[in-house]
């Protein structure tokens, strides 16, 4: 088996911290706690190997209406099951210490991590598997909702107008999703072609209109 341990070192002297990372045993909750990076090779220099795949199990959407006398609702639902997403904004977060998970209020002391170990994680802003997301998602794409006004035969403008129609029109109205960005649904122009890669993208806007149609 090709040795994978740097000299004089044994299995013994690495542990498993809280947050599932690999580590030199007695360091954690310590400054110099740092996540050891995978070097298979032994050559002093991390692997480069694959960490995440952009790839969905599966795209679904659908619709549903309903209509109760004069008034009528209509939703457009989207589902996406997998797919990886990586958060370089959150990445870039870590450079000034300013991302949300930095703060420790609240964990045992145990588990409390040094700035120092974040940014060993930040890694010079260099791609790794810490800042891979999952990107599933369900999302209230589309919302209306209407109501039709039909005037009587007796009124003198049914004559002209049959009915007029009140709509307001909703979009990406709600996500519902694990993953801790703005919004799982991102691409780049860099690297969109490639792979969900979230840099200071802008999310997908809310937007509300309205409607009237009238029925001669």
């Amino acid at each position: 088996m090709e040795k994978q341990l740097p000299d004089g070192m044994t299995i013994d002297n690495y542990t498993i911290n809280s947050d599932g990372y690999v580590i030199l045993a007695g360091t954690e909750g310590s400054t110099v706690e740092r996540p050891v990076a995978l070097d298979a090779d032994n050559d002093g220099t991390p692997d480069k190997v694959i960490i995440a795949d952009c790839n969905p199990d599966f795209n679904l959407s659908f619709n549903t209406s309903f209509s109760y006398k004069n008034l009528s609702l209509y939703m457009l639902w989207s589902w996406k099951q997998g797919g990886d997403v990586y958060n370089k904004t959150k990445q870039y977060l870590f450079l000034e210490n300013r991302a949300g998970i930095i703060d420790q209020y609240g964990k045992p002391e145990e588990q409390k991590k040094s700035i120092y170990y974040y940014q060993a994680l930040y890694n010079g802003n260099n791609l790794n598997s810490f800042f891979v997301e999952n990107g599933s998602y369900v999302k209230l794409r589309e919302m209306s909702i209407a109501y039709t006004y039909k005037f009587n035969k007796e009124n003198k403008i049914s004559d002209v107008i049959k009915s007029v129609k009140f709509s307001l029109i909703g979009h990406n109205l709600l996500t519902f999703t694990e993953y801790t960005g703005y919004d799982p649904e991102v691409g780049n122009s860099t690297y969109s072609a490639n792979f969900s890669y979230d840099s200071y993208g802008y999310p997908n806007f809310r937007t509300f209109t309205g409607s009237i149609e009238f029925i001669f």
